[in-house]
């Protein structure tokens, strides 16, 4: 899909809802993405003090490796699985 492909679909998207948490949400998404900002910055004091302490976890090696769990997801969905 070319740029201009994905601008028209984006703006059909937009036109075609009248949910303004959806919209309000889109317009802060496109802000933090076009923004010189760094996304850390925006985050709560409670939001880094949690990825600090996953950081630490994951060093000490508590918790489940990411690619263990999307194992893990996927034998859950190939068990109930309607196929």
């Amino acid at each position: 899909m070319n740029t201009l492909e994905l601008k028209t679909e984006l703006n059909q998207m937009i036109m075609s809802t009248d949910d303004s948490t959806i919209l309000e949400q889109v317009k802060s998404y496109f802000i933090d993405l076009t923004s010189e900002k760094n996304w850390y910055d925006n985050l709560t004091e409670q939001q880094k003090a949690s990825i600090q302490q996953g950081m630490e976890d994951a060093k000490a090696g508590i918790g489940i490796p990411h690619v263990e769990m999307q194992q893990r997801i996927q034998k859950i969905k190939e068990k109930y699985s309607t196929s």
